[in-house]
């Protein structure tokens, strides 16, 4: 993979800005509602540029650590959810599917204009042995497979088509 155009010095830039607002307090904390952003924030710096983006586990989304929501709010534009689409979480056993999580997540995007990323639907792990077994513990081959990931990939990115 070929090096960035912006350089390394750049990226260095950011790790170290982003580390000095979270040092810095980054906002009072006081169950902050939606924040805009200007220069004084990391994703207002940027803009004009690109996103900034943060991934985000329940808790977060849940505002179940108000400082960490109040930094979120304040400098990130962009959003992906860390586990919340991740198979085991959302689509647990072959007729049971659990999306408030990810109603969640998607909602504080939504109220807080950000842009929302779906990640991940298909992963090396964390998807429940049953995907991959007959009702007898048998192995379902690989059509099966596929058509229990289509049918998986359909129901959980056709829930969330235009958000």
């Amino acid at each position: 993979m070929g090096k960035s155009k912006m350089g390394i010095g750049v990226h260095y830039s950011v790790i170290l800005m982003v580390l000095l607002l979270i040092l810095s307090g980054c906002g009072n904390g006081e169950g902050e509602e939606q924040v805009s952003l200007t220069e004084e924030s990391l994703a207002g710096a940027y803009q004009d540029n690109f996103k900034i983006g943060v991934a985000l586990n329940r808790f977060q989304v849940q505002d179940k650590i108000p400082e960490a929501t109040a930094l979120i709010k304040r400098h990130f534009n962009s959003i992906t959810p860390e586990n919340l689409l991740k198979w085991e979480s959302v689509h647990p056993r072959p007729e049971e599917y659990n999306f408030g999580p990810a109603d969640a997540f998607v909602e504080f995007g939504e109220q807080n204009d950000m842009f929302i990323v779906g990640h991940t639907l298909v992963w090396h792990s964390q998807v429940p042995d049953w995907v991959f077994e007959t009702e007898n513990g048998e192995d379902i081959g690989r059509e099966a497979l596929l058509q229990r990931m289509k049918a998986h990939i359909d129901s959980v990115a056709g829930g969330y088509r235009g958000a």
